[in-house]
């Protein structure tokens, strides 16, 4: 039994500087029942296990508060009401997005042989039935704006019927992140005045993740900037970055249609270069 709890005697007890009638002490003690000696390494046990269980409570609490916030900045991030239709598909499709490469990232191994169609049709059939609970439709390679071919091909198409008329939210790209420029400039082709924003996930197999955050800035701060056609600017106006999970860049740039309107684009970042745990894991191997 621990010290704390043990049972002294009564010459114990006259030795103690701290105690005083010893014998009556002594014989009390001695006299209890079982239980009421055991009553105090019980309730120490009690207490300790009360700790474990409100430290497990507090560390899934705090996940849960975490997870609460980064879905809260996104939703700030869209910029728009929550009380609004558009915010509302617009947070719920970034967020579950969002939620799709984190997990993709947890499992970098399944997918760094994986090439750039295989990768992204993996990521619509993550994320089709999920929109669809929200009556959100998307499809794949749908046939829609201007390409290099006279009519395009997007990655991702989501819309959805809203009072028995289709309302056009979003268009994705999904490239390696090398192609990024060809990506930006094609989704702006794609991307009229009916949607709400826009959309690229760049999968990365090449950078660490700050380079890889540095060379979507660098390419929309530098030679996408200011594009220009006879017909109209694509003028970017706002460039910002999310530094911590999940990482995206997002900018907005001006339609030429309307040069009074702005167009946000979420930059996704779809992170699969991990070659440090790689070469320190098999390491453990050796």
């Amino acid at each position: 039994m621990n010290d704390h709890y043990k049972i002294l005697t009564p010459e114990e007890i006259a030795a103690h500087p701290f105690l005083s009638k010893a014998d009556e002490f002594g014989k009390v003690f001695q006299d209890m029942p079982i239980e009421n000696q055991m009553f105090g390494s019980v309730k120490k046990m009690q207490e300790d296990s009360y700790r474990t269980a409100t430290d497990v409570n507090k560390s899934i609490q705090e996940e849960k508060v975490r997870q609460q916030k980064w879905q809260e900045d996104i939703l700030e991030a869209v910029n728009l009401s929550n009380n609004s239709i558009a915010a509302d598909a617009e947070g719920f499709i970034i967020i579950e997005l969002c939620n799709v490469i984190t997990l993709f990232e947890q499992r970098v191994a399944e997918f760094e042989n994986r090439g750039e169609v295989e990768i992204s049709n993996d990521i619509y059939a993550s994320i089709k039935r999920i929109l669809e609970t929200q009556g959100i439709s998307s499809e794949r390679e749908a046939t829609i704006g201007r390409a290099k071919k006279e009519l395009g091909e997007t990655d991702f198409y989501f819309s959805r019927l809203l009072d028995e008329q289709r309302e056009d939210i979003s268009i994705l790209e999904s490239k390696v992140i090398e192609n990024f420029s060809n990506q930006y400039k094609q989704l702006l082709g794609y991307l009229n005045p009916n949607f709400t924003f826009g959309i690229t996930i760049s999968i990365n197999k090449k950078y660490h993740l700050d380079k890889a955050m540095q060379y979507i800035e660098g390419k929309l701060d530098g030679e996408l900037y200011s594009l220009e056609t006879e017909f109209g600017s694509f003028q970017i106006t706002e460039i910002s970055s999310r530094k911590r999970p999940p990482y995206y860049v997002t900018s907005k740039h001006i339609l030429p249609e309307l040069p009074e309107r702005e167009m946000k684009i979420y930059h996704l970042l779809l992170n699969l270069y991990d070659a440090p745990r790689k070469d320190i894991a098999a390491q453990t191997r050796k």
